[in-house]
């Protein structure tokens, strides 16, 4: 599966080692201020991207059709495992999620 990451600085990384997703995490304890996210895309047939703000509050949605749901609050470990699912493209694993519909509060 191929995917991108976009860091708090708005730059765009194509395809990194699954173990640059904590240092991506950890740049939103000090995040730029035009950019406070850092999100994870998959990019194949249908776009998928996960948004993380600082204290946790992830936006999951479907590019394709503007399906937007999210979490609050998940804690640090939790966001990396997201993650990981998204960008190893299992998305059957992220609907079991407890999604509630829309943007976080």
């Amino acid at each position: 599966m191929a995917f991108h990451i976009i860091h708090t600085n708005g730059t765009e990384e194509v395809d990194p080692p699954l173990s640059s997703l904590p240092a991506l995490l950890d740049e939103l304890k000090a995040p730029d201020a035009d950019h406070t996210s850092a999100s994870v895309t998959l990019t194949h047939d249908t776009e998928w991207s996960m948004t993380v703000a600082p204290g946790g509050d992830v936006t999951f949605e479907r590019i394709e059709d503007d399906s937007v749901q999210c979490l609050q609050g998940v804690s640090d470990e939790r966001v990396l495992e997201l993650w990981q699912h998204l960008a190893e493209g299992d998305i059957e694993f992220l609907h079991k999620e407890p999604w509630e519909l829309g943007y976080p509060d």
